[in-house]
């Protein structure tokens, strides 16, 4: 029985056993052996949704490595900018927008298993609020108490994942349209809610107030519900148009109109850069016609990003989405987007922990070495060397069902649709 939504329609393209192991993950596949977290069963996945993923992870490790231990002002400037925006803008965005693609798909398999509609949003709630709480926990631990309410990207997603279960019913271009408001709402809210007052530089540091907590949580925090919430939206609106419509010949248009909207989006954001580079816009008009800005997210870096990652879905779908690779380098890619969540932790682990430790130790500065260990490069090979090195800590937790991985541990907390 279901409470709410369209008549039920099954659709063989899209009949997908998945379950969401983790923060960053609906897995994507057909599944005729239940073993959890393996690939060593009979699978078949879309390949489009584990590469884009496993690229945003390696993008936001070598991004980290550069901003966490390397020297802003140091030799290589250039390299350093490269690290921290050409490859540091996009992974956020790309894990939210994958957030929205894979609920699409989990609600639709759900459906097709006549899981009463009650349940499937009790579960994505509960997913939602482990994540979100998950993520508070995250930031206590690694850079203390003072630090729970600075909004990290692991909280956003928890909350979107619980929004997006109540608007799971709309139309694409439904979605799209609160995307685009969310967006657009979001200088203004800027401005009314007095966002530099809450920065000390770089850095977010509110007060501890319940105004200035939840202005952090929906405006002026480090991935703010607006505008951050417009990524899962367009995922989820991309789900239903690209992924789950049953259509074969709609579904093959859209996939192919995702590719030229991406080039749209991107030419629309960097114009829009260059016009308020050259104009020297100011006032109301340089909200929306801004610099390109990540922290607080600029409607020009918006479009940019998000241009860049329908861009890459759009090929990566008609490329990769219409037949079932077998090849090592798929099952490396496969293994870094099932355990994202777990490597996203376990680097910050090695680049805060380890470097806080020996500062401690040896300066008694906990901070001592924060952006100031190496040179750029060095830090960047550094990044290369720990995603290959740290593979097989994957195959290893692939052996044994995921068994002590932060998916693994996530998933014990989310009851499992019958």
């Amino acid at each position: 029985m279901r409470l709410n939504g369209p008549p039920f329609v099954w659709c063989p393209q899209i009949s997908q056993c998945m379950y969401l192991t983790g923060v960053l993950e609906a897995d994507t596949t057909i599944r005729i052996e239940r073993k959890p977290l393996s690939l060593e069963a009979n699978v078949k996945r879309l390949a489009s949704i584990d590469i884009a993923r496993a690229i945003a992870i390696f993008l936001m490790v070598m991004c980290h490595f550069t901003i966490y231990i390397t020297r802003p002002e140091g030799s290589y400037p250039n390299i350093y900018f490269f690290g921290d925006h050409i490859l540091g803008d996009s992974p956020a965005a790309t894990f939210l927008f994958l957030v929205g693609v894979s609920l699409c798909i989990s609600i639709d398999r759900s459906r097709q298993k006549g899981i009463p509609e009650f349940s499937l949003v009790s579960r994505l709630v509960i997913r939602g609020a482990v994540l979100f709480t998950f993520g508070v926990a995250y930031l206590i631990v690694f850079w203390g108490y003072r630090h729970a309410f600075d909004w990290d990207i692991l909280t956003t997603i928890g909350s979107c994942i619980i929004l997006l279960a109540f608007l799971r019913d709309l139309s694409p271009k439904q979605l799209v349209s609160l995307a685009i408001v969310a967006v657009m709402l979001s200088p203004c809210l800027r401005q009314l809610s007095g966002y530099p007052v809450f920065w000390d530089g770089a850095e977010y540091a509110a007060p501890w107030t319940v105004k200035a907590i939840l202005g952090g949580f929906f405006v002026n925090g480090y991935f703010p519900l607006f505008p951050w919430v417009a990524y899962p939206l367009v995922g989820l609106a991309v789900g239903k148009a690209t992924v789950i419509e049953c259509d074969a010949a709609i579904r093959s248009k859209n996939q192919r109109m995702l590719s030229s909207s991406g080039v749209v989006l991107m030419l629309a954001g960097l114009g829009g850069f260059l016009i308020n580079y050259y104009a020297e816009l100011s006032g109301t008009i340089a909200l929306y016609v801004s610099q390109l800005s990540f922290y607080p997210l600029s409607n020009t870096l918006f479009l940019t990003v998000q241009g860049f990652i329908l861009l890459l879905f759009g090929l990566l779908s008609i490329r990769f989405d219409r037949e079932d690779i077998k090849h090592p380098a798929m099952n490396f890619l496969r293994r870094y987007s099932r355990y994202a969540l777990s490597v996203y932790v376990i680097h910050h682990v090695l680049l805060v922990f380890v470097p806080r430790m020996i500062g401690k130790h040896l300066h008694q500065d906990d901070f001592f070495y924060y952006q100031d260990l190496l040179e750029a490069p060095t830090g960047l090979l550094l990044s290369v060397v720990f995603i290959f090195a740290f593979y097989p800590v994957l195959i290893l937790w692939d052996r044994v069902g995921g068994v002590g991985s932060l998916e693994w541990v996530v998933s014990r907390f989310v009851p499992r649709n019958q």
